[in-house]
């Protein structure tokens, strides 16, 4: 459990899937309960296919269209229940694929925010 010490209630998708449908599933549904302000989702399908693939790979362009479409559905749902969700990743990679170096790409983590109400800096 990823975020378990932290959150008093977490939803765990197991991840030997490959693909983020299962839990992106769950947020939605979570979100469509209208109990929850804030929801945090870690994609995690766009890692595993930059390791398998590297980013410059249909497989990874595949991953990226998956979690854009995923995280439009976050939004709409959460957007419907008045809620916030965070959407975050664990690393950034290298071309290869890689997250082992000080390099800026791999320090880089993606984190995307939809707050309703909230208007981004800028």
């Amino acid at each position: 459990d990823l975020y378990g010490p932290w959150v008093g209630r977490a939803v765990v998708v197991p991840a030997e899937s490959r693909s983020d449908r299962q839990g992106v599933r769950a947020a939605v549904n979570l979100l469509r309960t209208g109990r929850e302000a804030l929801v945090v989702v870690h994609l995690g399908s766009l890692d595993w296919a930059a390791h398998e693939h590297g980013i410059e790979s249909p497989a990874y362009a595949r991953a990226v269209a998956e979690a854009d479409g995923a995280i439009g559905e976050l939004r709409a749902a959460a957007a419907a229940a008045g809620a916030a969700v965070v959407v975050v990743s664990d690393h950034g990679v290298t071309r290869s694929g890689g997250h082992a170096g000080g390099e800026a790409e791999v320090l880089a983590v993606p984190v995307a925010t939809d707050w309703p109400g909230v208007t981004p800096p800028g």
